[in-house]
């Protein structure tokens, strides 16, 4: 309860998130990030099978940076998350789209207020990995999801060792300090990791949780080894040609395992509560 207290007061009060998220810095958006983003969720939507005619959740909706994406493929989109604050700012950016087809609900992702088998799809990004029980909130995926229905969860890269990961972004910030004039990173220190559950899930971990929570695995896959969340904003653009070696590592053996994001999509069997 702590964990999700800690979380909600955070993400209520974090009018920047989106900043902070999309590497926006002195108004000049992170175009490398943001395309990462965008290749991310489509490549969710692919493994999910998106038709435009269904009813899609998205676990830990936050302002809606996935959100965006997928109504575009959805006949409707239930947004879930723990943070009414969030939500607002959400429902202010799909007001933009003109978009009618947004429901959102504030909840908990280990015990969702919907009926079983409510729902297509199930989508989640950079979520589970801050839950106390991952299989409770995989469990209640499965239960919402209909008999057949795809469930696509996408997370950070635990194989990717936390303490490697802070190590090598600590020394791109270093160099960019030093190269770049006026450099600052777009994504500060969050002092909220001390408060927060997160846990480094590898590919095994993520797909052990589904199959104890008891989604057969379809796919899996890996995405990204550019750590954009540190490039700075002026530059991102002239690494645009990193996208093409990108593809090429996700699918080279071994090398694809340190990849800084996991996806794994899973079939809801018959036999969810």
């Amino acid at each position: 309860m702590k964990n999700k207290m800690a979380q909600k007061n955070y993400y209520d009060s974090c009018d920047n998130f989106d900043i902070l998220e999309l590497g926006t810095a002195n108004g000049r958006e992170n175009e490398y990030r943001k395309r990462f983003i965008s290749r991310r969720a489509e490549t969710m939507a692919d493994l999910a099978g998106l038709d435009g005619e269904s009813t899609v959740l998205e676990v830990g909706c936050g302002t809606g940076i996935y959100t965006v994406h997928w109504i575009k493929s959805s006949k409707k989109l239930y947004g879930l998350d723990i943070s009414r604050g969030m939500l607002v700012r959400l429902r202010e950016k799909i007001k933009k789209t003109d978009s009618d087809d947004l429901f959102t609900i504030a909840g908990d992702s280990e015990r969702m207020p919907f009926r079983s088998r409510r729902f297509d799809f199930v989508m989640s990004v950079n979520t589970v990995e801050h839950l106390d029980d991952v299989p409770a909130a995989l469990r209640e995926m499965r239960r919402v999801c209909r008999d057949g229905g795809k469930i696509v969860v996408s997370v950070p890269n635990g194989n990717f060792s936390a303490k490697y990961r802070a190590k090598l972004m600590q020394t791109i910030e270093w160099l960019a300090a030093r190269l770049f004039r006026g450099y600052a990173c777009s994504e500060p220190a969050r002092s909220r990791g001390d408060d927060f559950t997160h846990q480094d899930l590898s590919m095994d971990d993520l797909t052990g949780a589904f199959a104890e929570a008891g989604i057969r695995v379809e796919q899996k896959g890996f995405m990204g080894f550019v750590p954009h969340q540190v490039i700075p904003a002026r530059i991102a653009r002239y690494l645009m040609w990193m996208e093409a070696p990108e593809r090429v590592f996700e699918m080279i053996p071994g090398l694809r395992s340190v990849a800084g994001v996991i996806i794994v999509c899973g079939i809801a069997d018959g036999g969810a509560g």
